[in-house]
């Protein structure tokens, strides 16, 4: 019973200064992030990427396009932070076979617009030819664009209480609570 106790507890105390240390450590001056606030022109509320320069209990401050601004927190609705790059799956397979759909009836257009007076015969083997021929360059051009990675954001806790568990450098364990009015 006593092991039990004490798995339990090492694992409520650990496991959520792990999370909290990592996303603290997401919020770190130099992250790149996408911060949304309300603004007057845009319904939906306005988006910028910035850098983040430094972070307190009240503002942001980041870097766009070599200016530096501040927003305080209780205006942002959501901090969004880059955490790489990556292929899509779904577009790696989805931008080819649009592309050589695409491209076959476009092809296939071009090859039968383009021997109006030809015979039977030949008017299919245009058709063919160029939906195959313009077809794989739209494949191509489709596996190509599928290929470019883009960027990932993951949404960083903006909320009106954050509560924070972290080991301390002495070697014990910080408590933290932070409140937005």
């Amino acid at each position: 019973m006593r092991r039990i106790a004490m798995v339990v507890t090492t694992v409520l105390v650990v496991s959520p200064g792990l999370l909290s240390a990592q996303s603290s450590r997401r919020l770190q001056p130099g992250a790149d992030v996408r911060i949304t606030y309300p603004c007057a022109t845009d319904r939906f509320g306005c988006r910028e990427k910035g850098r983040i320069v430094w972070m307190t209990a009240d503002s942001i401050g980041y870097r766009v396009v070599g200016e530096t601004r501040e927003i305080p927190t209780t205006e942002v609705t959501r901090v969004e932070v880059k955490t790489g790059r990556m292929v899509s799956p779904a577009r790696l397979l989805g931008y080819p076979v649009l592309g050589l759909v695409a491209g076959g009836l476009v092809g296939g257009l071009i090859g039968y617009t383009s021997c109006a007076p030809c015979d039977y015969e030949l008017e299919g083997l245009a058709v063919v030819g160029m939906a195959g021929i313009v077809g794989g360059l739209g494949f191509a051009t489709g596996l190509v664009l599928g290929l470019l990675p883009r960027d990932r954001w993951e949404d960083a806790p903006v909320g009106r209480v954050n509560l924070d568990v972290s080991p301390s450098r002495d070697g014990g364990v910080r408590f933290g609570v932070s409140l937005r009015f």
